[in-house]
């Protein structure tokens, strides 16, 4: 059984902050964390083994402003985001975190034994166990949510809300999505003059984020890629922030969605 994180919502921030956060703490691009953003609810990270599950949507819930939470992937039709690299969170894979939080390593493992094996309340405590005790209590209690979320199946009128919400969004959307479905390469047309290549280089530098050495090295090849593996909405946006300044780009379908 495999699961997915799903970002849920905006805590009582602004689509901006929200923005402004998924960029640091993923390190993704601008256009990337504004699409995410965009489209909530949706699952973001998926196929992942329950333990995988557990440490990501725990890390991001501490290190994003934002509200995330587990779905089972096969029952769950949120739309889902396509990721062509590792996921990273503050330039740590799931990997680096899990063992980083080695239960071993860190202690938590005593606080899982077996009810024999537990400290006992200390009788010289009046009402209230040891810290041994409460500790327990809260990683148990941390758990049983966890386990509790990950065992919800999403109900058909939870799924079509969810679902709903994220068509009327594309719908509010449509005029900026130029393309089919899918996912696209784009390409620069020819530059004929000195000043479309100046403008070129800036809407490389702001929309791409790119920097000088990349975009001085890709300028120097006969066709240059500008955005590759995109999918349809993001392609659109692009294309229209290229086309603003006179610019317009050559597309090419990889794979119809």
């Amino acid at each position: 059984m495999m699961f997915s994180v799903v970002l849920e919502s905006l805590d009582n921030i602004n689509a901006k902050a929200g923005v402004e956060n998924l960029i640091k703490v993923l390190g993704i691009k601008r256009g990337t964390a504004s699409q995410l953003i965009s489209n909530l609810p949706l699952k973001v990270y998926n196929e992942l083994q329950a333990a995988d599950a557990k440490t990501m949507v725990e890390a991001l819930n501490i290190t994003t402003v934002l509200i995330w939470r587990v779905v089972m992937t096969n029952q769950s039709d949120l739309p889902k985001v396509n990721w062509h690299k590792e996921p990273m969170i503050l330039g740590k894979s799931i990997t680096d975190i899990k063992k980083k939080n080695n239960p071993n390593l860190t202690g938590v493992a005593m606080l899982e034994l077996d009810s024999e094996f537990q400290i006992k309340n200390d009788p010289m405590e009046t009402g209230s166990g040891s810290f041994a005790d409460v500790s327990q209590t809260v990683m148990r209690g941390l758990g049983e949510g966890l386990d509790a979320a990950i065992q919800t199946k999403d109900t058909i009128s939870e799924t079509n809300t969810t679902l709903q919400r994220f068509q009327d969004d594309l719908e509010n959307h449509e005029n900026k999505i130029t393309l089919k479905p899918g996912f696209y390469n784009l390409f620069l047309p020819a530059l004929k003059s000195k000043n479309s290549k100046k403008i070129v280089e800036e809407l490389c530098r702001e929309i791409l984020e790119w920097d000088t050495k990349t975009i001085k090295n890709a300028l120097l090849k006969p066709i240059v890629c500008v955005a590759k593996d995109v999918d349809h909405v993001e392609g659109s946006q692009i294309i229209e922030e290229f086309e603003k300044h006179g610019i317009l780009l050559n597309k090419k379908l990889i794979t119809k969605i």
